[in-house]
């Protein structure tokens, strides 16, 4: 498996992510300007459209943050002990520790993102290969690190 490609595979999706909350954030922003002087908003909607462009807002810095941190992350180190920009291998997932990222498919396997903060990190932390680790009931044998 290509960690470089699995890496690229991440760093697209998450850049996807942030265009996708840029996008929507692009529209609720012209339509709440469009909607401000009109006399049918009720001051109600208005907060309700505020509120959501915060939120917007709101995740639109956290992925952001997320791009960031995925992009300092040098896929060409290799690991070996799971930590940050690790690939685990087990015999149940695969993980890569990054970010929380959606499944990702590379060369007929899946992948999840996982970040440093997630409680099956804290399961996995300074594993070597072969060392097994148990997470909400199920135990997870590690079969590689890179």
């Amino acid at each position: 498996m290509d960690k470089i490609k699995l890496h690229e595979a991440c760093l697209q999706q998450q850049k996807e992510v942030v265009e996708n909350f840029e996008s929507r954030l692009k529209v609720l922003k012209a339509d709440a300007n469009a909607n401000k002087h009109s006399a049918s908003q009720t001051e109600e909607r208005m907060a309700g459209k505020v509120d959501m462009l915060r939120n917007y807002e709101k995740e639109l810095t956290f992925s952001r943050m997320e791009l960031s941190s995925l992009q300092s992350i040098n896929p060409t180190i290799a690991h070996t002990i799971v930590e940050q920009g690790a690939v685990v291998i087990t015999n149940k997932l695969n993980f890569y520790i990054s970010i929380s990222l959606d499944k990702i498919e590379i060369e007929g396997a899946t992948f999840i993102g996982i970040s440093a903060k997630a409680p099956i990190f804290s399961a996995m932390e300074n594993k070597r290969k072969g060392e097994p680790f148990k997470y909400n009931e199920t135990t997870y044998a590690i079969l590689e690190i890179y």
